[in-house]
């Protein structure tokens, strides 16, 4: 019996301890900073080149960069996260620049413009963010060399900066290697790479030495070679062995290790696939395996990998896409509406039996309630990227939208606005932001010289509701105004409720405009339309697709004139073939004709799917690069290409009127 537990547990060695092993990946992040405004470093660029070409000798995936600015941190952690793999050995080399500010550390970037120690964290990676990754991406184990104690060269400045980096609280199954010890400086070296790193290359060469024995020799070698007054530190733990090479691992003669005498083979297998934690590995036991022993355990390992596995043994993957719009609220209208649109395509795809990866998928939305409020934006998107959904189709608005972009950028979830139009949108720097509509700018000075060159509008009013919506399309159709010839009689201010309205236009109505523009929101477009009436005021009233809907007339009633309104939408022609099609198969599903952004919401999912086909992948950090790679993708709306800011090029604009309390398709503008 002795005999029997020591091949399954020997078994199980070969598996799990030997890390190096072929069948666990290993992905390596690789930073050198040099090239600062003050204190310029010599070695770090070649450092991180040396140290890269070791790591691709020794079989890592490696993600090298070298003088990364303050905008390119972001997108180096998601080039990162994105290749580790639940199970992979994880490896970040960092060298140049190091402080720490009240027990925190930051390698700060090469750009940073540091005058006080407020400037640190928005200039600087945090060994923090690198620690937040690592926990996030399962890994098995976690390997930090950190050659980034070369004094503060900003110190002077700071209230509660000291010399060195600080001890860091890393995740379970890291080990840290600082470059000198807690609060101490390292050298930047004479040669061509730093002290520290030229003796960690020459130790890393003894590949079958676990990693322990490899940074005892760094620790000998740097503080031999600087005569004691630079000694490396070492913290943390790991579980099982690694060793840059293969770990040797010698095993007595007498155990058998592929099967024990009672047949445990099954027991083996599943030690072996649990040590790694790969959804492959879980869904070979099951094919092998359909009625095991860890049968219904390995089926519920793969939930966390969004995979189900029948009986039968066919997989399918579950792909979960978040949707967010106001549904409750004054413009709940305009978000149930991009919500039916969202599930109408999501009931499409289902029909389709789509695979993605080789694997059949299934679709759900899982759609929340923003109320139109910042706020409570950030917290259903924090709540939707906490339920691991694959993408995001939302916010409806910029107010809600631009919050919540900041929580899907660090979690690297791609989103897609239906219906966003303010340009900070995607001017933030993320690569995860995408919009299917012209931005505010855009549409406000294309619409201001249709209003002035085609309307004769020489007098024009302009209201602003304070959204970040409302004032971009606002100033920019000013600005038009003013580019075209016309002249802007008043600039006036309200809200999205609309309250002391009728002062605003009675000031308004004495000054005789022959254009009045609203930005703002169709519910609030229908109040102006009725107060107008009062006043009998004769101004055309203008507006941006947030009033180019089919709801304006409920919200105007006898006020909506002929001729009276005209708005602007980024959207082709109503009676374009696919969106005539949509409309038809929209009214056979919901019993009722779509309000406004509703195609878009629709071209959205359907076009985050056709991503992941590409890729290959639903994984957010995978799909994300064909997402962006999108060029002449055919949907309901239109051509779609991005731009490298996820703005679609050339989006078209299109003028209606409205006539008997109708929409009417006037003309595009390019």
């Amino acid at each position: 019996m002795f005999k029997k537990i020591l091949a399954v547990c020997f078994a199980f060695l070969l598996a799990s301890s030997a890390i190096g092993a072929e069948t666990v990946g290993r992905v390596a992040l690789v930073i050198g900073n040099a090239a600062y405004k003050s204190s310029p470093l010599a070695n770090p660029v070649n450092d991180a080149q040396d140290m890269a070409k070791s790591l691709r000798a020794l079989g890592f995936d490696v993600v090298e960069r070298t003088n990364i600015t303050s905008k390119q941190i972001g997108r180096t952690l998601r080039a990162f996260r994105t290749k580790i793999k639940p199970g992979d050995v994880a490896l970040v080399f960092y060298a140049g620049h190091g402080l720490q500010i009240n027990g925190e550390n930051y390698l700060p970037a090469v750009d940073a413009d540091i005058v006080g120690e407020e400037d640190v964290p928005n200039q600087s990676l945090s060994t923090r963010q690198i620690m937040d990754v690592l926990a996030e991406s399962k890994s098995s184990m976690n390997l930090v060399f950190l050659d980034a104690c070369r004094d503060n060269p900003y110190a002077r400045s700071f209230r509660s900066a000291t010399r060195g980096l600080s001890r860091e609280n890393a995740p379970s199954g890291t080990l840290i290697s600082y470059a000198t010890r807690p609060g101490s400086v390292a050298a930047d070296g004479t040669g061509r790479n730093g002290l520290y790193t030229s003796v960690l290359l020459k130790a890393m060469e003894e590949k079958t030495q676990p990693i322990e024995q490899v940074l005892k020799q760094v620790v000998r070698g740097v503080t031999a070679a600087s005569n004691g007054t630079q000694e490396p530190w070492m913290e943390g733990s790991l579980v099982g062995n690694f060793c840059f090479g293969n770990c040797l691992l010698r095993i007595p003669n007498t155990v058998n290790t592929n099967r024990d005498e009672d047949g445990n083979a099954e027991l083996i297998f599943w030690k072996s696939i649990e040590s790694i934690g790969k959804a492959e590995g879980y869904k070979n036991y099951l094919n092998r395996y359909p009625k095991g022993l860890f049968s219904d355990l390995a089926r519920l390992r793969l939930t966390d990998f969004s995979i189900t596995v029948s009986t039968d043994g066919k997989t399918t993957r579950r792909i979960v896409i978040g949707h967010a719009a106001p549904t409750t609220g004054a413009i709940s209208h305009l978000g149930q509406d991009n919500e039916r649109g969202a599930r109408l395509a999501i009931k499409e795809l289902n029909a389709a039996n789509i695979r993605i990866g080789g694997e059949r998928a299934t679709f759900h939305l899982l759609a929340v309630d923003d109320a139109a409020d910042p706020k409570q934006a950030t917290v259903v998107a924090q709540k939707l990227v906490d339920a691991k959904v694959n993408g995001i189709v939302g916010h409806l608005s910029s107010g809600t939208t631009i919050p919540a972009s900041w929580i899907y950028s660090d979690a690297g979830v791609p989103q897609i606005s239906p219906s966003a139009t303010n340009p900070k949108y995607t001017r933030q720097g993320f690569d995860t932001t995408f919009r299917l509509v012209a931005d505010d700018y855009q549409l406000g000075k294309r619409f201001a010289h249709f209003a002035v060159e085609t309307l004769k509008g020489k007098n024009v009013a302009i209201v602003d509701d304070r959204t970040a919506y409302g004032e971009v399309v606002a100033s920019a159709f000013e600005e038009g105004v003013r580019a075209a010839g016309g002249k802007v009689v008043a600039y006036e201010y309200t809200d999205d409720s609309a309250t002391g309205l009728g002062t605003t236009l009675t000031s308004i109505a004495r000054k005789s405009p022959d254009i009045l523009f609203f930005g703002g929101m169709d519910n609030v477009a229908g109040q102006i339309l009725q107060q107008m009436q009062t006043l009998d005021m004769k101004a055309k009233l203008l507006g941006g697709d947030g009033i180019c809907t089919v709801g304006l007339s409920s919200f105007a009633g006898d006020s909506l004139k002929n001729e009276l309104v005209y708005c602007a939408e980024s959207a082709p022609l109503p009676y374009s073939p696919s969106l005539k099609k949509f409309r038809t198969e929209f009214n056979t599903e919901f019993g009722s004709d779509f309000i406004a952004y509703a195609p878009y919401a629709y071209a959205a999912v359907k076009l985050m799917v056709d991503s992941m086909k590409r890729a290959e992948s639903a994984d957010p950090k995978v799909y994300v690069y064909e997402l962006q790679r999108t060029v002449n993708y055919e949907g309901v709306t239109g051509s779609i290409t991005f731009d490298k800011r996820g703005d679609v090029k050339n989006a078209p604009l299109t003028v209606y009127t409205y006539q008997d309390g109708r929409r009417k398709a006037m003309s595009i503008l390019n």
